[in-house]
């Protein structure tokens, strides 16, 4: 079923721009924010005080990790409606899975050198995203 298809036979089902705009501000601006101003280290030492204003705001950012996904299955849930099972399963892994796998090849040949060996065992549990 193409994404055509799926708008002719549910108009309303198209995506919610305003969804999506707070879904990026959750994941992205909130939780990296937070993790860079509520308690930096600067020079080994974590400064309570270098963000003083923006600490008061940022401090609140771990709850944009649940938000993200609340909307995020609001939207899975949602998206599933249209298609089939099949068409469903079919549809999120070839979304997710290229990218996790590139992701996942990147982060850990970049993470060298590596604090002790992985296992055959370990990588396909991790590239089949099972942990």
């Amino acid at each position: 079923m193409t994404k055509e298809s799926v708008d002719a036979a549910h108009p309303k089902m198209g995506r919610i721009p305003e969804l999506d705009l707070l879904r990026f501000v959750a994941a992205a601006a909130s939780v990296v924010i937070y993790h860079y101003t509520y308690r930096p280290e600067i020079s080994g030492t974590i400064d309570e005080n270098v963000f003083w204003l923006l600490q008061e705001i940022s401090r609140f950012g771990y709850h944009s990790v649940t938000l993200f996904f609340m909307i995020s299955g609001f939207v899975i849930l949602w998206s599933s409606e249209v298609y089939s099972a099949r068409e469903f399963v079919v549809e999120r892994f070839t979304r997710l899975f290229p990218s996790f796998w590139v992701s996942d090849n990147i982060c850990c040949r970049s993470a060298l050198p590596c604090p002790s060996p992985i296992s055959w065992r370990m990588l396909l549990a991790n590239l089949s995203m099972i942990f």
